[in-house]
């Protein structure tokens, strides 16, 4: 013989070696590496319409055409169209009847907004992180102008 050793594995080194890759596959799985690198999926524009209610003048004056949107540091979207009209409030009066009241310097506020969203199996996602989808709320910010918005359709 020439006088070398040989390695020899055991099945104990098996199993370690299989525990090491098992490790390493449930991070990759855990963080969904896998899906953010092979990830063919692309961010497109879609629409997506809003209510906000009982708004301040201040607020109905942000929500101009072409206004961008801010969600903390992220862009929300552009928006498309707002309409707004006086806040309207119901009242029950002393014979039990619902009665409507305009509440006086506050709007209701309706509109659109394109975003740029990532559409995945299970919804859209906003920054590729944050669920958006009807019924969610999401306070934004245009300028100095803070209020919270209510999302009532995604993608119509």
């Amino acid at each position: 013989m020439s006088g070398t050793k040989r390695v020899k594995f055991s099945v104990a080194d098996f199993v370690i070696i299989l525990m090491i890759i098992a490790c390493i596959i449930g991070v990759a799985m855990r963080y969904d590496i896998a899906e953010k690198l092979f990830s063919k999926t692309k961010a497109e524009d879609v629409r997506v319409t809003f209510a906000v209610s009982s708004a301040t003048d201040n607020t109905n004056n942000a929500f101009s055409t072409g206004a961008v949107f801010m969600y903390g540091s992220e862009t929300f979207g552009k928006l498309e169209e707002a309409d707004s009209s006086p806040a309207v409030q119901y009242y029950e009066n002393s014979s039990g009847v619902l009665t409507e009241k305009k509440n006086e310097g506050f709007y209701d506020i309706t509109g659109t907004f394109v975003c740029r969203l990532v559409s995945t199996d299970s919804g859209y996602l906003l920054d590729g992180r944050t669920y958006i989808a009807a019924g969610s709320t999401f306070t934004l910010q245009c300028g100095a102008v803070r209020t919270t918005v209510l999302i009532t359709s995604v993608g119509a």
